[in-house]
């Protein structure tokens, strides 16, 4: 008489256990979650599918290299320009989310991106033609534009311009820290 009674009450325990179980993945799932640990996971998450392409594209590139040119200094090269290719994939990918904080629309953001990139541009051509002309103060405010901080180094000479890259640190600091700003102070709909 005791095992009959025994019997149904574990079962029950253990129906009662499954359920609990089961909602533990439900619970964690709606748990809030700040939202600068949002932000940066998304950035984590592209650059990482751009890593992901930069390496198929390198493995391709070595491949369809290896068959038809000869073997030399060239592979390292083509490693070490995509390696910098990701590090400049991060600048351009905080800037995206910067963007994306303050605008409403994914046509926003590429229509204010690709206006802005257009304007360093303009601004690093005018600087490159006032140190043409002698202006020496041009140099250094072209070494910190963005555009120049996104081409920190160089293939050919296998060399990195560390004020270039110096620029594309602060450009990226400060484009991080003012998306992650404005995310804390977001209303999410």
């Amino acid at each position: 008489h005791a095992v009959g009674h025994t019997a149904p009450r574990s079962a029950r325990r253990s129906a009662a256990w499954a359920r609990r179980s089961s909602h533990v993945l439900r619970e964690q799932l709606v748990r809030p979650v700040d939202r600068g640990r949002v932000l940066w996971s998304k950035v984590a998450a592209v650059w990482g599918l751009g890593a992901i392409g930069l390496a198929m594209h390198a493995a391709v590139t070595l491949g369809l290299g290896a068959a038809v040119l000869d073997a030399g200094d060239g592979w390292l090269t083509v490693m070490a320009g995509h390696a910098a290719s990701m590090v400049s994939d991060v600048a351009l990918i905080v800037f995206g989310f910067f963007l994306a904080c303050h605008l409403q629309s994914s046509v926003g953001v590429m229509a204010v991106g690709m206006g802005m990139m257009i304007v360093d541009w303009v601004f690093r051509i005018g600087l490159s033609g006032l140190r043409f002309v002698g202006v020496e103060s041009a140099g250094w405010a072209l070494a910190l534009m963005p555009g120049t901080g996104l081409g920190w180094y160089d293939m050919d000479a296998a060399s990195v311009a560390v004020p270039a890259l110096a620029g594309l640190c602060a450009w990226a600091g400060v484009m991080a820290a003012l998306a992650h700003s404005r995310i804390r102070r977001m209303d999410v709909h």
